[in-house]
């Protein structure tokens, strides 16, 4: 299926963007150690050694824990930094000075000799507005993660790095629009479960 950015997907940030916020403190809390839990039992993050994880923001489900997994397992952790159009990864640990980018989102002060590019990276981790169940993510609608992912649009076999949207279980919808420019998850997880696409 391929449509643009059509009236629906802008409802759906809306709607689903609203609720997000809407969660309670400690229902938060346990969705994202709920989801730690999930991710970590993943086949693919057993092998992986680079991490990329996000700080949320407006609500997204809280993936401090597993970055705090991923320290105490001795990966690797990296966060986006806004590189003009697209992403670039800079290394996170407990120490790095985080400043605000211009979207108002924390992000690693990082040298340019530091930052690295998604093809180094075993897996991305990625916040969602909504997915469905083919794998296809909902994101704000900028357009960063799908131009930073697009060498793996359309391609099947080895791909690097593998791609897992975090979520709360209510963003899940059976059927998004998608483009031929789109990145499907490799896997989706939420408080409630983990799936795994390809």
């Amino acid at each position: 299926m391929s449509s643009g950015d059509g009236p629906d997907k802008p409802q759906l940030r809306r709607v689903l963007r609203a609720r997000r916020l809407a969660v309670a403190p400690e229902q938060a809390m346990a969705a994202a150690a709920a989801a730690a839990r999930h991710l970590w039992a993943l086949p693919l993050m057993a092998r992986a050694r680079s991490i990329a994880f996000y700080l949320p923001v407006r609500g997204e489900l809280d993936c401090t824990s597993m970055i705090t997994g991923a320290w105490r397992r001795r990966r690797h952790v990296f966060l986006p930094v806004v590189a003009r159009d697209s992403l670039a990864f800079a290394p996170f640990m407990t120490d790095t000075t985080l400043v605000h980018n211009r979207f108002g989102i924390a992000e690693p002060l990082a040298l340019p000799t530091a930052l690295r590019g998604a093809r180094e990276l075993d897996v991305i981790i990625l916040p969602l507005v909504a997915f469905d169940d083919r794998g296809y993510r909902l994101g704000y609608g900028g357009g960063f993660y799908d131009r930073t992912l697009a060498h793996l649009a359309g391609r099947s076999g080895l791909r690097k790095p593998r791609v897992v949207g975090i979520g709360y279980a209510f963003q899940r919808v059976p059927t998004l629009p998608s483009d031929r420019w789109d990145v499907p998850m490799d896997a989706i997880v939420t408080e409630s479960m983990s799936r795994i696409y390809r």
